[in-house]
């Protein structure tokens, strides 16, 4: 997008929680960064999101909803057109239709990315097993959900190169990242996963 540059989820990981802006503003060089909570009791959530400004760290948007989860990318979708708002950017339809990609197809494949992300935050040969099969069982219900794939060549990569069955991982490897490509050539989580394993 020639109007708004999104840093990837891998540069955010890296930063301290809670975040401090002027590490924000100078580390991922930008000037605004989005913070949350999720607060999940059933098949209803509470969802508060901030966004902040860097390096001053003044608050620029608030919002809160309470929702269920059949209901979540219709909030996600809201979510972002507010933040967007807020932001008051000028985005043309090609900018527009590339936010409303990669929305996973039942709230239980989005919740088992999250879940494998999590997971996957600490890479052990057992927590990217379970991260591996949480990946699988996302793509099961929405296969073409590219963030899945990118993030699922990672794990196989991991156990390619730490795992018995390294040729077979490998392989895998390349499989999952072509596919996330061919879904989406455009995204930077696989840009980013595959160049770290080539």
């Amino acid at each position: 997008m020639e109007n708004l540059i999104v840093r990837s989820s891998l540069m955010a990981a890296r930063l301290e929680n809670p975040p401090d802006p002027r590490r924000v503003a100078v580390e991922a060089d930008v000037d605004a960064f989005l913070t949350g909570s999720l607060v999940r009791a059933g098949d209803r959530f509470r969802l508060t999101c901030q966004l902040i400004g860097a390096p001053g760290g003044s608050v620029f948007w608030s919002d809160s909803a309470d929702s269920s989860m059949q209901d979540l990318f219709v909030l996600q979708d809201e979510l972002c057109e507010h933040i967007l708002q807020s932001l008051k950017l000028p985005l043309d339809e090609r900018e527009q239709r590339s936010l409303r990609r990669d929305v996973p197809a039942t709230a239980r494949a989005y919740e088992c990315y999250l879940r494998a992300n999590q997971i996957a935050g600490t890479r052990t040969l057992d927590n990217m097993g379970l991260a591996r099969d949480l990946y699988l069982q996302c793509l099961e219900e929405s296969p073409d959900y590219a963030p899945a794939w990118a993030r699922l060549g990672r794990v196989y990569h991991f156990l390619g190169k730490f795992d018995e069955d390294s040729g077979e991982n490998l392989e895998r490897t390349e499989e999952a990242f072509n596919r996330a490509f061919a879904l989406n050539p455009d995204l930077p989580v696989t840009h980013n996963f595959s160049s770290l394993s080539g």
